[in-house]
């Protein structure tokens, strides 16, 4: 009797969807490009920084000039950076100055903006949002069941990735830096840091899982202004730190009427 009352529920609100406003799957694919990125402007949010070079330096300016030349090709209607931006148009600038460039190192303008001032945009979004992260709790517990070794060990991994980008970034150019750290080896290697730090608990007592709760409620919502910026047949650029690559992947694979584009293929074009 319940399957029966279940079933006849969801028929009714397909029925009931199905006269409104028609949905992305019902239109053109909206394509997304997520180029996870390193912070360039090292503003020492992360619980591993990598010591970035001057972006604003003539070498790296033409090396970010060909970096957004590749990903033009992606031919971008719209381009989505990690801000903060009001709702309901979560529009971050929409008078772009090309002036941007030569003074404000963050990766917002220096890849965002500069994506969009080639493809003639007339605004870039900003889709970031907020989140608490209590890392000190973790701690605590590790210190108190481990003495702090499996965390020292959990840090050490993400520490690796964070040398080794710090290496890829002084001997790489921008593109090949960027192809890097949007392989899927290292997209796993700092998805697992979260993974890792749930292996720090004792019963109940589990910290890691609401942190890394959090984390996915943030990933969430990020998406979730992406979906409300989103037209049918729009194809959007989204430029974020690497560590949220895998789950805005993830959400764009999942989310009917969306394709998942990989940046990998532009940038290994010259």
């Amino acid at each position: 009797m319940l399957t029966r009352l279940c079933l006849a529920a969801a028929l009714a609100v397909s029925s009931a969807l199905s006269a409104q406003t028609s949905s992305p799957a019902d239109n053109a694919a909206i394509e997304v490009m997520v180029l996870g990125t390193y912070h360039m402007s090292n503003p020492g949010h992360d619980a591993v920084n990598m010591h970035v070079d001057d972006v604003l330096q003539p070498g790296h300016q033409l090396e970010l000039e060909h970096l957004a030349k590749q990903l033009e090709r992606f031919q971008p209607t719209k381009v989505a950076v990690e801000a903060r931006a009001a709702a309901p148009s979560y529009i971050w600038k929409s008078a772009l100055n090309p002036l941007d460039l030569k003074t404000k190192p963050n990766e917002n303008y220096q890849i965002g903006e500069r994506v969009a001032l080639r493809r003639g945009l007339d605004e870039v979004y900003g889709i970031d949002n907020d989140g608490d992260f209590d890392l000190d709790a973790v701690k605590k517990l590790d210190d108190r069941i481990t003495g702090g070794t499996r965390m020292k060990a959990i840090v050490a991994g993400i520490q690796q990735l964070g040398h080794e980008g710090d290496q890829k970034q002084h001997t790489l150019t921008i593109s090949q830096s960027m192809a890097w750290m949007n392989s899927p080896q290292a997209i796993k290697q700092n998805h697992d840091f979260y993974m890792n730090l749930l292996t720090i608990s004792d019963g109940d007592d589990q910290p890691a899982a609401k942190l890394d709760a959090e984390w996915y409620e943030r990933n969430l919502r990020i998406w979730g202004k992406v979906l409300q910026i989103a037209k049918p047949g729009d194809r959007i650029l989204m430029i974020i730190g690497q560590g949220h690559a895998f789950w805005i992947r993830a959400f764009a694979q999942q989310t009917p009427g969306y394709k998942l584009v990989d940046p990998l293929s532009y940038l290994a074009r010259q």
